[in-house]
């Protein structure tokens, strides 16, 4: 639908995370991330992100997609943007409706863990969702930095290894002119 428009488009998604099953991907809305990617191939966004969903999670998805995309010829940029909530129950009203605590175990050290086995896996862009901070990120940036791989953008975003998006592409600084189209999955 908006292959035709003239903008890069940067596609979010939510993965299952409260019953995953080891090496098979699959959205929070219950379709199997192999098959949108499969829908995608002649559409290909700018980028592929995930977000907002347990870290634990994460790197199936990127693996998932640097497989898919190995031959294409204009690959996106693959991010990752996790949450520190603790999984939420089925019947949850909604992000608005209360209070959430954030998992203990999610420090900035062990997000900064995830973060590296994100990256070996091929994710290009490296954030944080709800309940990380400034910290789990700044320490993101302390050993991603180490690496001659990566390339960083402004205000510190990691743009991954060699395939940064040219910077008329880059949402964290899209003009008021929306230079880009941002699709985000609705979540619980």
């Amino acid at each position: 639908a908006f292959a035709d428009c003239g903008k890069p488009v940067w596609l979010s998604l939510t993965l299952e995370d409260a019953e995953p099953v080891a090496g098979q991907p699959m959205l929070r809305s219950g379709e199997s991330l192999v098959d949108l990617l499969s829908s995608l191939t002649d559409n290909m966004p700018a980028a592929l992100l995930f977000n907002c969903s347990q870290p634990e999670v994460m790197d199936d998805a990127v693996r998932k997609v640097v497989m898919h995309i190995a031959d294409h010829a204009n690959p996106p940029q693959i991010g990752v943007l996790a949450n520190a909530f603790p999984l939420m129950k089925k019947d949850y009203k909604g992000a608005n409706e209360s209070l959430h605590d954030l998992r203990g175990d999610i420090t900035p050290e062990a997000y900064a863990n995830f973060a590296q086995k994100w990256a070996a896996s091929g994710a290009g862009m490296i954030g944080g969702c709800c309940g990380i901070s400034p910290e789990h990120l700044k320490l993101i940036k302390a050993r991603l930095s180490d690496s001659d791989s990566v390339t960083w953008g402004q205000h510190g975003t990691h743009m991954g290894p060699a395939r940064a998006l040219p910077e008329r592409q880059s949402p964290a600084w899209a003009p008021l002119d929306l230079s880009l189209i941002h699709i985000s999955e609705p979540t619980r």
